[in-house]
C-alpha cells in the first residue's frame, strides 16, 4: 500500500497538493480532467495504487497492477506557447528521480523513459481548449517501480526494482519527481527552447546521430536523427532529405 502520510512528509514545493489518492481508480487522467474542468488549481495531484483503465499513448492501455508502481496525473495550466515543453520537462524529472537510485534513464522521443533500452516510464499529456486557447493540460505519468511483467511485456518493459535488484519505496520517487518537475516548470517562461534541447540531447541517446526507424500512420521511415525542431518534432535525415515527425514511434535503432 502507498503510504500517503510518508509521501506528504517527503513532498516539497507546492505541486502535489491537493492530493486525491485512490486504492483503485479507472484512470488518474480521467479523474484529473474532471477536477480541472471544475476549476482545480495547478499542481493538483491524482494518484492511484491501481488503475483498471490506465491510459497510454494512441489509446493504448497502460499496465497498472496494484501495490507496486506509480500512476499519477497533474493538473497544469501552462501558457499555450509553452505546452510543447511539458512532456519533455516531465521526462527530465523522471530521469532525475531514477538517478537517485543509481540508474541512468534515457529519454526516447516522444514520451518514454528507458533504462537499458526497456521502458520504465510512459508520459501522456492531454489538453482541453475552452473559450481560451488552452483551458488546462493533464500530465499523466506511469513509473514502473517494483513491477514484474507478463511474458508479452518482458522484452520491452522494466522497473526500478528489476534494474537495481531490490524493492524500492514509491513515496520518495514521487516526491523527487514532483520537486524536480516543479522547479523546471517554474522556469518555463524564461527557458529558451534551445537551452532545453541541449539538456534533452545530453540525456538522450536517440535525439542526434542515431539510426532509427520511425513508424507513423503511413508506414515506416528510416533515417538518422538530427535533434528537435522548435515544436518538439523529431528531425530525421532520410535518403530523400530531412523530415520532421510530430507523431510516431521509434521502432528500432542503432545508437551512436
Amino acid at each position: 500500500m502507498f503510504n500517503v502520510h510518508d509521501f506528504e512528509k517527503k513532498r516539497k514545493g507546492t505541486f502535489g497538493k491537493p492530493l486525491y489518492y485512490f486504492e483503485t481508480l479507472g484512470s488518474t487522467n480521467s479523474f484529473a480532467e474532471d477536477l480541472a474542468r471544475e476549476g482545480a488549481s495547478e499542481g493538483t495531484l491524482v494518484l492511484a495504487n491501481e488503475q483498471t483503465e490506465g491510459k497510454g499513448r494512441k489509446a493504448n492501455s497502460w499496465y497498472s497492477p496494484p501495490d507496486c508502481n506509480l500512476y499519477f496525473s497533474l493538473v497544469l495550466r501552462p501558457d499555450p506557447s509553452r505546452l510543447t515543453y511539458v512532456p519533455f520537462l516531465a521526462g527530465l524529472a523522471v530521469v532525475h528521480a531514477v538517478k537517485n537510485h543509481g540508474l541512468e534513464g534515457d529519454l526516447k522521443w516522444p514520451n518514454d523513459v528507458l533504462i537499458n533500452e526497456k521502458k520504465v516510464c510512459g508520459i501522456l499529456v492531454q489538453t482541453v481548449s475552452d473559450q481560451t486557447p488552452l483551458a488546462y493540460a493533464i500530465l499523466g505519468c506511469g513509473i514502473n517501480v517494483n513491477s514484474s511483467f507478463p511474458p508479452e511485456l518482458q522484452e520491452t518493459a522494466t522497473s526500478i526494482a528489476m534494474e537495481n535488484g531490490r524493492s524500492v519505496a514509491r513515496e520518495p520517487i514521487l516526491a523527487d519527481f514532483l520537486l524536480e518537475f516543479e522547479r523546471r516548470y517554474e522556469r518555463i517562461d524564461r527557458m529558451p527552447w534551445s537551452v532545453l534541447c541541449r539538456e534533452l540531447e545530453s540525456t538522450s541517446s536517440y535525439l542526434r546521430g542515431c539510426e532509427v526507424e520511425v513508424r507513423e500512420s503511413g508506414g515506416t521511415v528510416r533515417g538518422i536523427t538530427e535533434g528537435l525542431d522548435g515544436f518538439g518534432g523529431l528531425i530525421l535525415r532520410t535518403e530523400d532529405g530531412s523530415r520532421v515527425f510530430y507523431a510516431g514511434e521509434i521502432q528500432s535503432c542503432r545508437k551512436k
